[in-house]
């Protein structure tokens, strides 16, 4: 694995990471309804842009 660093953030890839972390949820999450997925997917993206992680 080779793990980069990358100093170009914008809203394309947050929108991106999200949508991996929501696929690997979704697969390994069965117990999440769609509303609680839903909430979830906001709160992860809005925690990606205010701690700049992604």
């Amino acid at each position: 694995m080779n793990i980069v660093k990358i100093n170009d953030k914008n809203d394309l890839l947050t929108k991106q990471l999200v949508k991996i972390w929501e696929n690997s949820v979704k697969s390994t999450h069965d117990f999440c309804n769609k509303k609680k997925l839903k909430t979830l997917k906001h709160m992860s993206y809005k925690r990606c842009v205010k701690w700049n992680i992604c």
